[in-house]
């Protein structure tokens, strides 16, 4: 190569290479920290998913003609024959116990936080979450 650099040569140097790929370190760092749940979202989250996995449960029970359950424990659930979930440690649950799906029986389970509460409501045929009051 010549003594000065050719403005005809294109590419990047090593060290241009190094600083962007810093520079996508730290944009992609900042983006994964705002994006991340909150512990308030942890119990909207866990309400949600539980909500969608009795609605889930209840149509394939209907579907079939069978009951199933939802089994409630201390720091965890369980919906029909999918393995038990497992609450984050400051998501509480109640009531705890045992409540048959597929017989179109209502329920109400209360989630609670450290700042937030929310509701998982079955009317019999539709499961939803809510947050609540309190």
């Amino acid at each position: 190569m010549s003594e000065a650099r050719q403005a005809t040569d294109a590419g990047l140097t090593l060290l241009e290479m190094v600083i962007v790929l810093a520079v996508i370190a730290v944009v992609s760092g900042a983006a994964v920290v705002a994006l991340a749940p909150t512990r308030g979202d942890a119990v909207e989250a866990e309400a949600r998913r539980l909500a969608a996995a009795v609605q889930s449960e209840a149509d394939r029970t209907l579907a079939v003609g069978e009951t199933s359950a939802l089994v409630v424990e201390t720091g965890a659930y369980r919906v029909g024959s999918a393995p038990s979930r497992a609450l984050p440690p400051d998501v509480h649950v109640t009531p705890a116990g045992t409540i048959a799906l597929g017989e179109g029986r209502p329920f109400v389970l209360a989630f609670a936080g450290a700042r937030t509460r929310w509701q998982v409501a079955f009317d019999g045929l539709r499961a939803v979450a809510r947050e609540t009051a309190g």
